[in-house]
């Protein structure tokens, strides 16, 4: 059985990885997230990251062109763990008993 990384809930995880992209008119800021995470927390960065993303990562000239690619990326990636079976509601880090 394993644990999200994000929220410790025991259960099915899977491996994701969510990426935001903030453009500026000369910088670019980038963020992401990766690791074993629940439906729940998959779900919660996916709108996160996605959200920003697709509001305030069109700000600069190569932002324009990154953001559609970062938004595609995060859709892909979601789209891999629809699938997923449903989480306990167990929380915690599982004890040896």
């Amino acid at each position: 059985m394993c644990y999200c990384q994000s929220c410790l809930t025991v259960g099915p995880t899977r491996k994701v990885m969510f990426v935001q992209h903030i453009g500026a008119v000369i910088l670019m800021f980038n963020k992401h997230i990766k690791g074993e995470m629940c439906r729940k927390c998959i779900n919660k960065y996916f709108r996160e990251y996605s959200l920003m993303t697709l509001f305030l990562g069109w700000w600069g000239m190569a932002s324009f062109f990154i953001t559609p690619c970062v938004l595609v990326f995060n859709l892909v990636r979601y789209l891999m763990t629809l699938g997923m079976e449903k989480q306990s509601e167990t929380v915690g880090i599982p004890t040896a008993g």
